[in-house]
C-alpha cells in the first residue's frame, strides 16, 4: 500500500515539476525548486500522517477482537497439513438453527467455496463455487458435497456467532415433519476441528488443547457406539447435548492438537470412558453420581471420583455443610491450580422477591403450597461440596429441588451481577455459575458465596490451562483428572 502511494506520489511531483520548472530562466528556476521543496516538504507530511492513520486504525480492529479474548496475533488460520493420513471413522451431526433452538429447519440455503453438486435421488445437478442453493419443502432425501477434496460448504440459513458456518464433508438434508433436518457427515478427525475451538479458547496452550481433543475424540467414539440421536440420522448433535461444534471457526492450533493426538481415547477396561469436561472447579471436583443420579445409590467409575485440584494430594470432607463454607470462604488456604482464575470464586447478591418469582415459574404447584417463602437451605451435598439437594421452606410447608443442574435453574435470576475474582463482573445468564456454594440471607436479599462454573465431574477445562503452564503434559493431565483410565489408539 505504501508502495503504491509513493509512485502516486513521485508522478504528481513530477507534473508539479513540469508545471513550475517549465524553460524559465536561472532565477526563476530556483524560486520554482524552493515551491517544489515545500510541496514535497507538505506531502511527506501529509503521507506520514496517513499512514499513520492507517495503523491506528488496525490497532483499534485488534482492540475490538481483544474484548473478545482474541487478539490478531491469537488468531492462527487452520492450515491442512497435506501429510496428515486420516483414516478414521466417519461421524454424523445433527445441525440446530439459530440459537440452538430446535433441529427442525423450515429453510436451508447452502452455497460452496468450490464447484458443488446437490444429488437429489437420481438426479445430480452442478452448481458452481459462490452458487446458493434454497431448500424448502423437499420430498426426498438430498446430498450436497463439495467436488474438491478440501472444499467446505457454508449453511447460510444458519448463524453461529454472527457468522454463517461453514463445514467439511457431506451435508445431508432429510425431510422430516414438513421441515428438514440437517446433517453433516464427515471424518471424524475432521469433526474435531470444529469441535476443539468451540469448547475451550485456543489460547490455552499446546498440552490443554491436546487434552481436550482426546476428552472430545473419546465422548464422540462412545457416542457413536449409542442410538440416541438416530431419529435425527445422526450419532451426535453440535451443541452441548453433545459436545459444541462449529460454533467457533477452526484454528491451526486445535488443528494441530487433533492431529498430534491422532485416533488416541481414554479407556476405562474395555470400554471408552466417558469423558466429562467443564469449565472451572472450585478447587475440588465431583462424583459423577453426585450430579446425575437416579435414587442416590449410584456409585461412580473410579476415573469419574471427585478429588482436590491441586500438586497436593488432600482428601478434605466438603459434604459437611461447616467445611465447605470454610473452603469457600478461604481460597488462600489451598494451593490449588485454579486460585488465581475468576469463576475460581464468586459472589451474587439477589432480591428475595426476584428468587420467589424464578421459583414459582419453575415449582408453581409446590410454591402454592408453602405459603409465603421463609428459607432456602443445601440440605445434602456430594463429594466437593456440591449441592444435591435443596429445601424450600415456607409458612405452611417445604419441598425439595434435587440435582445440581435443577438446583442452579430455580434459584437464577437472568442478568444479575456476578463479582468474581480480580475485580471482575459478569451476569447470570439461565443458571447459576455452578452447584458448589451456600446461602446467607440478609432483610430482603438472598446472597450466594460459591466457587467454579459448570457441573465439576471430570476436567477443569481452566485447570488444565494452569496444568499446562505449570508443566504437565497432556497424559499426565488425562490421569490426574480421569484417575485410573488408559490411553489407546483406536485405528
Amino acid at each position: 500500500m505504501q508502495g503504491i502511494i509513493f509512485i502516486k506520489w513521485t508522478y504528481v511531483l513530477k507534473r508539479i515539476q513540469a508545471l513550475f520548472w517549465g524553460k524559465g530562466r536561472p532565477f526563476m528556476r530556483m524560486k520554482k525548486s524552493l515551491l517544489l521543496l515545500a510541496v514535497t516538504v507538505i506531502f511527506i507530511i501529509g503521507a506520514s500522517h496517513l499512514v499513520t492513520k492507517k495503523i491506528a486504525s488496525r490497532s483499534e480492529d485488534g482492540g475490538s477482537q481483544l474484548n473478545q479474548g482474541q487478539t490478531e496475533s491469537e488468531t492462527i488460520p487452520p492450515i491442512d497439513d497435506e501429510t496428515f493420513l486420516d483414516t478414521s471413522d466417519s461421524i454424523r451431526v445433527a445441525l440446530h438453527t439459530t440459537g440452538f433452538s430446535s433441529l427442525y429447519h423450515s429453510t436451508v440455503t447452502i452455497v460452496s467455496d468450490t464447484d458443488y453438486e446437490v444429488k437429489v435421488g437420481e438426479e445430480v445437478i452442478e452448481k458452481s463455487a459462490g452458487e446458493s442453493i434454497v431448500f424448502q419443502d423437499i420430498s426426498e432425501v438430498t446430498e450436497i458435497q463439495s467436488m474438491e477434496e478440501n472444499g467446505q460448504l457454508t449453511v447460510l440459513s444458519i448463524e453461529r456467532n454472527g457468522e454463517a458456518p461453514s463445514y467439511r464433508g457431506k451435508i445431508t438434508l432429510y425431510p422430516e415433519k414438513g421441515k428438514i433436518v440437517i446433517v453433516n457427515e464427515l471424518s471424524m478427525e475432521e469433526y474435531l476441528y470444529g469441535v476443539i475451538p468451540s469448547e475451550m479458547p485456543v489460547s490455552y496452550g499446546e498440552e490443554a488443547l491436546k487434552l481436550q481433543a482426546v476428552s472430545a475424540r473419546s465422548y464422540a467414539m462412545e457416542a457413536k457406539n449409542k442410538s440416541t440421536y438416530e431419529a435425527y440420522h445422526a450419532d451426535v448433535v453440535d451443541s452441548t447435548a453433545s459436545q459444541v461444534y462449529k460454533n467457533t471457526k477452526e484454528d491451526g492450533r486445535a488443528n494441530q492438537a487433533v492431529r498430534d493426538t491422532k485416533g488416541q481415547i481414554l479407556m476405562n477396561g474395555d470400554s471408552i470412558a466417558t469423558t466429562y469436561f467443564f469449565s472451572t472447579s472450585c478447587g475440588y471436583t465431583t462424583n459423577s453420581s453426585d450430579v446425575w443420579f437416579s435414587n442416590g445409590t449410584e456409585r461412580a467409575p473410579e476415573y469419574l471420583t471427585g478429588h482436590f485440584q491441586g500438586a497436593e494430594e488432600l482428601t478434605l470432607n466438603l459434604k459437611k455443610e461447616k467445611d465447605f463454607r470454610s473452603f469457600i470462604r478461604s481460597p488462600e488456604s489451598y494451593d490449588t491450580f485454579e486460585k488465581e482464575d475468576t469463576w475460581y470464586r464468586w459472589t451474587i447478591t439477589e432480591k428475595k422477591t426476584s428468587i420467589i418469582k424464578s421459583l414459582k415459574a419453575n415449582y408453581p404447584l409446590e410454591m402454592k403450597k408453602i405459603g409465603t417463602l421463609k428459607k432456602i437451605s443445601i440440605v445434602k451435598r456430594g463429594v466437593g461440596g456440591v449441592a444435591k439437594v435443596c429445601k424450600i421452606t415456607g409458612t405452611k410447608g417445604s419441598f425439595l429441588i434435587q440435582k445440581e443442574y435443577a438446583i442452579r435453574k430455580a434459584l437464577a435470576v437472568s442478568g444479575t451481577k456476578i463479582y468474581g475474582q480480580n475485580d471482575k463482573v459478569m451476569s447470570v445468564s439461565s443458571l447459576l455459575p455452578s452447584g458448589y456454594f451456600y446461602i446467607e440471607q440478609k432483610k430482603g436479599n438472598i446472597i450466594f458465596y460459591g466457587g467454579g462454573f459448570g457441573h465439576g465431574v471430570g476436567m477443569s477445562q481452566t485447570g488444565a490451562m494452569r496444568m499446562a503452564q505449570a508443566g504437565y503434559t497432556w497424559e499426565e493431565m488425562a490421569k490426574h483428572y480421569f484417575p485410573g483410565v488408559t490411553i489407546k489408539t483406536c485405528y
